[in-house]
């Protein structure tokens, strides 16, 4: 079965991956903003590579794939992004890219809606009910950012892994 590593990037980014051979994903979430001040992005897309090299050496992923960048305003608002988050978003796409290259890992851009639509069934979902939808499949998401990797995920899955079906590990309280 192809293991999948599916990242949610943004100053927040988190992870899912999957674990052993249970082919479900486990999340994790990364705190980029300790990392630099407005602007200057150096240092985070370098703790960001370290951060997604780490869980590639720890859970041997065959595909990096990663929600691709929107660039509108929170709540779909038609008001644009600032520079700084365009900026940001980009580079932390570019930068899974350049991972993925050099780990000789297939890469799968993926958009959110694309994504949405093969986890809860409409490109209209909000993080509310992405966040329900993997509380249903009973998956330790802590968070909407690990929400996001999660429906990265199953799309990823869907896309690559024929015969594939939904892991479910129980009812979360």
């Amino acid at each position: 079965m192809t293991r999948v590593l599916s990242i949610d990037c943004g100053t927040t980014a988190a992870a899912a991956c999957d674990v052993g051979d249970e082919g479900r994903p486990a999340f994790f979430t990364w705190y980029g903003a300790r990392w630099s001040e407005p602007g200057r992005f150096g240092a985070r897309l370098h703790h960001f590579d370290e951060w997604v090299s780490d869980l590639i050496t720890l859970n041997a992923p065959d595909v990096l794939s990663f929600e691709a960048p929107l660039l509108i305003g929170p709540g779909g608002s038609t008001r644009p992004t600032n520079h700084d988050t365009v900026r940001l978003l980009y580079g932390l796409a570019a930068e899974c890219e350049r991972i993925a290259h050099r780990c000789s890992l297939r890469c799968i851009e993926v958009g959110i809606q694309t994504a949405k639509k093969h986890f809860c069934g409409t490109a209209r979902a909000d993080k509310g009910d992405v966040m329900f939808r993997a509380r249903q499949l009973g998956w330790p998401v802590r968070n909407e950012h690990e929400g996001d990797a999660a429906a990265v995920w199953f799309a990823t899955k869907a896309t690559v892994c024929k015969g594939w079906i939904v892991p479910i590990m129980g009812r979360v309280a």
